[in-house]
């Protein structure tokens, strides 16, 4: 018979098992925290919560008091991200940060109100060239004539904002910016890259992040963090047959309503998105966009604005609040911007009140309900 195996032949010594289970305890102790770091880093965030400034014309004094809004709320946004007219709003917060007060009275100054005056219409802002334009976009679109064929004569350098650079959000200033923008590739086929103004330190969160919008967007970005705030302002308003390219180095910059509400790069960047304003420009400009990017630019709007709807207030303030370009019978697109100071100045207050005081309605009764969760 077979001689059985002893105590000692089928148990470790105990100065070596020991050791081995000190070994696997270790194992299993790196193996969790290894999983809770990845649970809990994967999760986590570079902002706690964005702002979103959607454009729409010249609605500074609307966005102003959105942005106020949150602040008196408590809910101070660490990440703005302006596109297209937003992106006059998000320049001047970036001039000032922390700064509300002077915020509020750089927009109400003089220097703006000179500089609102500069813009001037086109020979094609006519009634019939402007309806030209309209019913013949997709031709014009295909042969690039919405380089040289715009409504609005807009100056290429922004003198209201001096040479500043982006500041990254550090201890003395609480917030970044994200100035959104669209660069066209050289060739026979108009296409175009999703453009990211910004700090070196933001410029840097946006690694890996793709285009979602297709057609004639590609889906690698463009992160830009050597240009000065000014020229970025300028290369985020620049609507396609609204206004002549920015033109800086031979590189061709058009709008920021690319992506008028870029909401997957808010959800990737922060934990919620705030905004509050519907854009009100479908009519005048999808048609152009058509023409220009493939796609009208409301569609994806319309979709987020109806999954979002309880953070939609109206953006039409009338006729005593608005400054925007406007259609008049039978002489075309004309701006609206008061000659008079004092009346720019009182225009320009009561679209401030109109919109802080919607905001805090919507902050105050809506609180948690009312931003995008991600």
């Amino acid at each position: 018979m077979k001689k059985g195996l002893n105590r000692n032949q089928i148990l470790l010594p105990r100065s070596t098992a020991l050791p081995a289970f000190s070994i696997v305890l270790r194992k299993s102790l790196l193996i969790c925290l290894t999983f809770l770091w990845l649970v809990n880093g994967s999760t986590q965030k570079p902002f706690k919560r964005s702002l979103i400034l959607p454009g729409g014309g010249f609605k500074m004094a609307m966005h102003l008091g959105s942005y106020h809004a949150m602040l008196q709320a408590g809910l101070e946004p660490d990440l703005i991200v302006g596109t297209c007219g937003g992106g006059l709003t998000a320049g001047i917060i970036e001039m000032f940060p922390d700064q509300p007060e002077a915020q509020l009275e750089f927009l109400l100054s003089p220097k703006v109100h000179r500089s609102l005056l500069e813009i001037h219409p086109t020979r094609h802002a006519k009634m019939f060239n402007f309806l030209y334009l309209i019913f013949n976009a997709e031709n014009q679109g295909r042969n690039k004539k919405f380089l040289r064929k715009f409504i609005l004569d807009v100056p290429q350098n922004l003198s209201i904002f001096d040479d500043s650079s982006f500041i990254p959000k550090t201890n003395r200033k609480s917030f970044a910016t994200i100035i959104q923008s669209t660069e066209m590739v050289p060739g026979k086929e108009s296409n175009f890259f999703q453009v990211f103004f910004t700090d070196p330190n933001t410029a840097e969160m946006l690694e890996g992040y793709e285009s979602k919008l297709g057609h004639k967007v590609k889906s690698e970005i463009k992160v830009i963090s050597e240009f000065l705030l000014k020229e970025a302002v300028r290369a985020g308003i620049t609507d396609p047959f609204l206004m002549a390219p920015f033109i800086k180095e031979d590189r061709c910059f058009f709008t920021g309503a690319v992506d008028v509400l870029p909401f997957e790069l808010t959800m990737m960047l922060s934990s919620e998105t705030f905004f509050f304003f519907k854009n009100d420009l479908q009519s005048l400009l999808d048609r152009f966009f058509k023409a220009t990017f493939g796609f009208k630019m409301m569609d994806k709007v319309l979709r987020q604005r109806d999954h979002h709807a309880d953070l939609v207030t109206d953006s039409i303030f009338g006729k005593d609040a608005e400054i925007d370009p406007g259609v008049i019978l039978f002489a075309g697109i004309i701006p609206k911007v008061p000659y008079s100071y004092k009346r720019y100045r009182e225009v320009m207050l009561r679209q401030y009140y109109i919109s802080l005081n919607r905001s805090l309605e919507i902050l105050q009764q809506q609180k948690g309900k009312n931003s995008a969760g991600n």
